[in-house]
């Protein structure tokens, strides 16, 4: 009646926008140093890179690491477009991926962690998207590609 809790509700959605926005920024610069120093140092092609289905989960991990301080009814409402955003966003500029091959992927991938939630690299990613929120070094994609590309036999 007065709308004493409005301003409330809007400091809140504008923390949370913030808190998504700045996390956004810290996953992008963590994952492309990752991807910068395997092609500096281990000859690594960004389109095989991006072949690999590791990176691409990697990837979708980290970005769903935004999600983690939503409720769960909330993440589950707006999670799916928060993850499209930073997914979609980071693939078609650091791989200069086209958008709709990127879609096709993040579509397989949301299919993947549907049936396997707990698959191995959408998790490595979250737990670096969120050591990246929090101003830590995220290195698991950097020691998956050094595998692969240093090891004849992975």
């Amino acid at each position: 009646m007065f709308g004493f809790g409005k301003d409330k509700h809007r400091d809140l959605k504008a923390d949370f926008a913030g808190r998504i926005a700045n996390g956004g920024k810290l996953i992008d610069q963590a994952v492309t140093a990752q991807l910068q120093f395997a092609v500096d140092n281990f000859d690594a092609d960004l389109a095989e890179v991006w072949e690999d289905a590791y990176t691409r989960y990697y990837v979708f991990g980290a970005y769903d690491a935004l999600t983690c301080d939503f409720p769960l009814e909330v993440r589950q409402k707006v999670g799916p477009s928060i993850i499209e955003m930073g997914f979609v966003q980071f693939a078609t500029t650091a791989f200069g991926l086209s958008e709709a091959k990127v879609r096709i992927d993040l579509k397989n991938t949301f299919a993947l962690q549907a049936k396997h939630p707990t698959f191995p690299a959408i998790i490595e990613g979250g737990h670096d998207g969120m050591e990246a929120r929090q101003g830590r070094p995220a290195l698991r994609l950097l020691a998956h590609l050094f595998e692969a590309y240093k090891n004849p036999d992975f």
